[in-house]
Parts: C-alpha cells; structure tokens; sequence
C-alpha cells in the first residue's frame, strides 16, 4: 500500500535547477537566471553547501526534540526495421521520446542487460539464436590495496537505449576504498558515478566499445531523442574539504580523466537548504561527443520531456513559522509543514540543455505522467500535505517538545496550469481531501486524476482554456488504479488494485484491470472491470514493464510467475488470450513484437508466439555469460 509523504519527518530539501552550460555563467562573472544564480568562485560553491549543511543540521535539531507525531500519450511507439518489418518499442510517455529500459529491438535483433551482461538475439521469425554475450558490468569484487586497505568495486547495468547502430548501456558504477571507522561508520574515499558506455553493434556478433562517460551521483532520469541522450543524476557529496573542489563539487568523467564542474556552471540557489546536487548532461551517441553538462546545488525527483523541452522537477519541504506565545513557562511555537514543487524548464537546442524558466506549485507529484504540455502550456496535478504541529520551549530547564495539532495530517489534491515562463495561469484546488494522486494520465484538452483513500475517484478536468480548468466528471471505483494509459479515442484503461473497505480497515484484494468511457469526460463510466489472481506486477511502479497496443489488441505485463497477455473488445471486455509461465518475480520479463511475431523475453528463455493467434511456435534458451 503507498504511504502519505510526511513533512515533518522530510529533511529539507531544496529548489533543483539545472542551466546549460554553454549559456551558465564563467569563473569571476555573477549571471542570474529565473532566481537562479551562478557562482563566482568555488569558495561561493562551498559556502553555499555549508549554509546547506547548517540548516539541515538546524532542521534535525528541531524535529528530534520528541514529537509524538502534450504530444499523443506514448503508446510504446512502433518502429520499421531496414527491411520494413514493424516492432514494437519501449511503453513511453511521449512519442518521439525514447526511455531506456532493460530489453530493446532494432526489429532485427533483441538486446537484453541481463545482471552485467548484454545479450544480443537475432529474432528471425519463430527463429531465435544468440548472437553474442558482451560483459558490459562489473560484479561485486573487494580486493585489498598494498597498504592493507579495502577497496570494492561494483558496476551494475540499469539501462539501453539503440541508436545509429550503437549500444548505449547506463550503469551504476561504485568505487570506494575504506580508510577506517567504525562498523557501523566506515570513512573513506572513492566514487559512486552514472556511467555511459556507448557500444557500436554494427556487427552484433561482436559489440565494441568507442566512448565511456560518466557523471556523479546516481540516476535520476534519462531520455533520447533522435540519436541524443540526456541523462540527469544527483549527487551528494559524502566528505567536503574547504580548498578542495573535488570534495565537494561533482565531476564529470571522460574514460578515466575526471574533471570538476567549472564553478560558473554551478548553480545556487537563494533559499539554499540543501546539499544535494543535481547534474545533467546531453551526448551524442554517434560522434561520442558530450554536447552540454551543468550542475545545481539543489535536488531533484522527476523528470517530463517532449521533443522542445525538459522539466526538472524537484520537492521542497517548508516548515513555515507561525505566531510565538506564551504557555505557562513554555514560549510555544507554531508550525506548518508542508511541501511544494519547483518546476524548471530546459528548452532543447541541437541537443544541448538552455535554461528557460522556472516556477512553482504546492504540492507534491506522483510520478512523471503527473505532467503533461499542451500547446505552450504545462499541466500538472499535485498532492498537496500540510502537518501542523507545535513546538514547547522552556528556557529555565534548557528544554524543548513537539506536539502535533489534533488535526494532524490535511491532504488534498491539485491541478495547475503554468504558461512558457512557469507562471501560474489556472488551478483546481481542493480535490478528494484525504486522499492522494495514485495515478494520473493528460489526453489532449483532458486530463484524468485517480486519487484513493477506500475508494478510486477518477476526475476528468477540462484544461480546454488553460486560464480556466473545471472538473467536469468524476467516476468511483473501488480499489485505485497505478497506471493510466489511453487504449484509444474516448477510452481510458487502468492498470491497479481491487481493494475493499472494512470499516475504517482496507484489505487488497489483487490486481485488476479497468476500462473507463471517456468519449463524455462529464459522463465517466466504467465498461468492464477485470481481477487478476496476483498481487504484484512490476507494471504497476514501471510503466516500461508493461506494453499497451490497441491496434494489436494487446495489454501484456508480468505478474508474479507468470506473463499475462489480455485482448479487449467492447462487447466482451477483457479477454485473456494467453499466460506464459516465467520465473517467479522476474523483473527482466518484458513483451515486444517483430513482425507476425510476439517475442516475451525473461532472464533464461525467449518464448515465441504467433502474433495474430499467441500460439506458443518456439522457445529459445539464453546462453548464460
């Protein structure tokens, strides 16, 4: 069951932004942008982080005291291989907008990242071989260094992206030799980076690697379009040194030369309160260039990109002060804890990052489909939480106590619309209070809003004039939905849990699927509903596990042992066509077309299935590494 955020228990987290760096600011030389301001010197970067540092430090000290308290939906866009043969692609977003994922198709051939391996299978029809095996990680190793100490390495493969006849494999890369400590804190020094390994596959049977990249921190989001990767991370340093830039300002890496963010480059923010940074960088796959990197002393957690903009999203938790008074011997303090979103918007220029605005809204985002851009215009939906609470000082005794307001937690849910500048120019306030945003999905001049509590309401907010959203329709279910996706005009399809309230108890119940009527957003219904006898998909927290295609009839997702293809039809409804026994809890199961083919890929086997009739017509083994 999803948890509530709580504000009072967050660290402070500040605004994340990014700039370009082509149009950030030079060493010895202030530029400002959208509240954003480039530092002049790293001895700025480092004032700026222990500023952070202090009020963090501040924050922790108060909350220890003993409280009791856009463009089309993406539809996993279709390619056509050289020899016209149409496949299916990764379930993105926003059409156009590559996402990496753990299984990719050129049509001809399937990648797989399988622990640190690349696996390379040829689909030739019902046919399929291995072509080759490349190891493109490094398992855990430790080793002991001359002078006696520990030194481990570990680099784990997240992410493949094709492209232009490349490989592109992001890792998580960790490098740390231990000086000493304690067992339970161990000082040291070392590295934990994003790693981009760019591979040419022209010849599939031998991958070879022609450019490595790399940046701090870990990965937060990447993206590609036409050939171009943005790659997003965050990065925290563990050991700042005053004097040393390389302690406490992230590095970028090229092989195995490593360079530090010039100081101009970094951005500040003016509340601070944060020693997270965030660090982005744009490449070429094919010339193996880096086209564009920045870094911002700030923090992010969600990313939404079209074909002319990425939005970097980050929360910021408040604790704003109220009155003070006396009580008895006691000076009271009132608090209220809440969390906001910052929003910055990065244009895209021949491939490089320029920062275009920033702005805000309260409240808290779901999950990247909790954004959307329509004509100029972002949308977003929001859940917004504020905790109330007091904090008892008593100077005589040297003293302090926190107690939370009877109300306790006040939650509701938001949708804004922001113009080019990220200014605010429409909002519906105050929906569902008490619940919180579980699912949300944009469809043109419409956007759908699953929140839960007990119940599922699905609310349809009519964005037609930006300045002036309304919601129009609104539709309860039980249960709640995890994932939206348009099946097509006029109907919505849901991916989530049947759950049942009992009493002020909620017992789940598994899976379900649901169709909803959305040809009159004012007049939501639900057509057919469908339970599934698991309670646990990987489609349900990743959308790129599950594959949706109206024109093939196919909704195909893991759940638990097994890979379930559905089919739907208006007099029927949900159908299932096939389920295909895999390895329990496989999180490298994933269903792709090529051809008149459905290939369902898993960590040891490749099942092939008639497309038009999902017959089993092959099996094919992956040769372990």
């Amino acid at each position: 069951m999803k948890k509530f955020l709580s504000g009072i228990l967050a660290l402070c987290l500040s605004l994340t932004l990014l700039t370009a760096c082509d149009r950030g600011g030079q060493p010895g030389k202030t530029v400002t942008a959208g509240g954003l301001t480039f530092a002049k010197s790293y001895g700025e970067v480092y004032s700026a982080l222990t500023d952070a540092q202090k009020a963090i430090a501040e924050r922790n000290t108060l909350l220890n005291t003993g409280s009791d308290a856009s463009e089309p939906n993406g539809a996993g866009a279709a390619g056509e291989g050289s020899e016209g043969t149409f496949y299916s692609g990764t379930n993105v977003q926003v059409e156009g907008v590559d996402e990496g994922d753990i299984v990719k198709t050129d049509g001809k051939y399937i990648y797989i990242l399988r622990d640190s391996e690349m696996v390379v299978m040829q689909a030739d029809g019902k046919d399929v071989t291995d072509v080759s095996s490349t190891f493109v990680g490094q398992s855990w190793e430790q080793t002991t260094t001359e002078d006696g100490l520990a030194h481990t390495q570990e680099k784990l493969p997240t992410e493949l992206y094709l492209a232009d006849g490349r490989a592109v494999v992001i890792s998580s890369y960790s490098d740390w030799t231990a000086t000493g400590g304690t067992d339970d804190k161990v000082t040291g020094f070392g590295k934990d980076y994003v790693a981009v390994d760019i591979y040419d596959v022209t010849d599939p049977a031998e991958p070879t690697l022609v450019r490595s990249f790399g940046q701090d921190g870990y990965r937060i989001a990447s993206r590609m379009i036409g050939g171009v990767l943005f790659l997003c991370s965050s990065y925290y340093p563990t050991n700042p040194q005053k004097g040393d830039e390389a302690t406490f300002a992230p590095r970028l890496y090229d092989g195995d030369t490593a360079t530090v963010v010039p100081c101009g480059s970094i951005g500040l923010m003016p509340d601070g309160g944060s020693m997270t940074y965030a660090v982005a960088a744009s490449y070429d796959i094919a010339s193996g260039e880096r086209l564009s990197s920045q870094s911002v002393l700030g923090g992010g957690d969600n990313v939404y990109m079209n074909k002319e903009n990425l939005y970097l999203c980050a929360s910021i938790y408040d604790d704003g002060a109220g009155k003070t008074y006396k009580d008895g011997s006691y000076t009271v303090t009132d608090y209220t804890s809440s969390v906001n979103t910052v929003v910055n918007r990065f244009s895209l220029a021949d491939g490089k990052l320029v920062f275009a605005a920033n702005g805000a809204v309260p409240g808290a985002l779901n999950n990247q489909f909790s954004l959307d851009e329509r004509g100029g215009y972002l949308r977003l939906a929001t859940t917004e939480q504020t905790y109330s609470y007091s904090v008892y000082r008593d100077e005589k005794h040297d003293f302090e106590n926190t107690k939370a307001d009877a109300d306790g937690m006040q939650t509701r849910n938001d949708v804004y619309v922001l113009d080019a500048s990220l200014k605010t120019v429409g909002s519906v306030t105050g929906l569902a209070e008490e619940e919180q945003v579980f699912s949300a999905r944009f469809d043109g001049d419409y956007g759908y809003l699953c929140t839960y509590r007990q119940t599922d309401p699905i609310f349809a907010v009519d964005l037609t004039e930006p300045t002036d959203p309304k919601v129009i329709g609104e539709l309860k279910l039980s249960g709640y939905s995890d994932y939206l996706h348009v099946w097509s005009d006029g109907l919505l399809f849901g991916l989530g849990m049947e759950t049942q309230a009992v009493g002020a108890d909620t017992t789940v119940d598994g899976m379900k699927l649901v169709m909803i009527d959305t040809s009159d957003p004012a007049k939501l219904h639900d057509l057919h509903t469908q339970a599934i006898d698991a309670d646990y998909s990987e489609a349900l927290n990743n959308h790129k596990a599950i594959l949706v295609d109206s024109g093939k009839d196919i909704i195909a997702f893991p759940a638990e042992n097994s890979y379930l293809v559905y089919g739907y039809s208006a007099d029927e409804g949900f159908t299932l066509r096939k389920e295909i026994s895999v390895s329990q809890w496989d999180g490298n199961n994933r269903g792709l077309y090529i051809g008149d083919y459905f290939y369902v890929v898993g960590s040891d086997q490749v099942n092939v299935l008639d497309l038009n009739t999902l017959e089993n017509v092959a099996q094919a083994i992956i040769p372990c590494g």
